[in-house]
């Protein structure tokens, strides 16, 4: 059974994919911690890196609109599987805009203390979303 603390950390990421969908940049920025980590290849450290990666995307996908599939937490961490959908209207990854109608699945995971997004951890389905820009061919399964 959840406790109140995990239902409000899930409240959290809930409020990050709300604000993400309506393009609210203060809101969204308002969910994460000064001094968040995205954690991967490439660390990404503190807000203002974090707002000029992710917020970049719209660069790319004008209209992007993130579903939340599952969301699952356990004490601090809030696992999620999500969908993304768009149209990719601008340069991604040094590919022209294609007009091409995208749809990719995504995994994370997030730490969230007092309120804040603190780290994440997401993993998006690249193989999909450039072979379905025919940036590459599409694998078989």
């Amino acid at each position: 059974m959840s406790t109140s603390l995990e239902e409000a950390n899930k409240a959290v990421v809930e409020r990050v994919f709300s604000t993400w969908n309506e393009q609210d940049k203060a809101g969204f920025a308002d969910c994460h911690a000064e001094d968040v980590v995205i954690h991967g290849a490439d660390d990404v450290n503190g807000l203002e890196n974090l707002l000029t990666v992710q917020w970049g995307f719209f660069d790319a996908f004008s209209d992007t609109r993130l579903t939340l599939e599952e969301c699952l937490a356990e004490g601090d961490l809030v696992s999620l599987r999500y969908t993304a959908n768009g149209t990719h209207d601008g340069t991604f990854e040094g590919l022209a805009p294609t007009g091409t109608e995208v749809e990719f699945t995504a995994m994370g995971m997030v730490r969230v203390v007092d309120g804040k997004i603190t780290d994440k951890w997401v993993q998006l389905d690249m193989l999909s979303l450039l072979a379905q820009l025919e940036a590459i061919e599409s694998p078989v399964v």
